[in-house]
């Protein structure tokens, strides 16, 4: 999985929570869901070629980040510091905070 791959599926698991939980993530809330797997690309990539993770269990810990921020949201919008709460609360996969 490249950078690219993952920001891909950042999008996409954020665009389904959007469309179900008529809320909006921001692009600061994309970015704080990516940034902190950058450095453990390596990592994930062995997990995933191991079999140890996969990617709907990536897609999943985005979920769970998501639905953690909910109490954080203000408005209608998903943003950084709700997501930087949420991971702060509880981190669904360890390479994610």
């Amino acid at each position: 999985m490249t950078e690219a791959d993952m920001q891909m599926m950042i999008h996409r698991v954020a665009d389904l929570f959007e469309r179900e939980q008529y809320l909006r993530v921001d692009e600061t809330a994309r970015w704080a869901l990516l940034s902190p797997a950058i450095p453990h690309m390596e990592e994930v990539n062995r997990g995933l070629a191991t079999y140890t993770i996969s990617v709907p269990f990536l897609e999943q810990s985005v979920q769970q980040v998501l639905e953690n921020a909910r109490p954080f949201v203000r408005g209608n919008i998903v943003d950084e510091n709700a997501i930087k709460q949420s991971m702060t609360r509880q981190c669904p996969y360890l390479f994610w905070c």
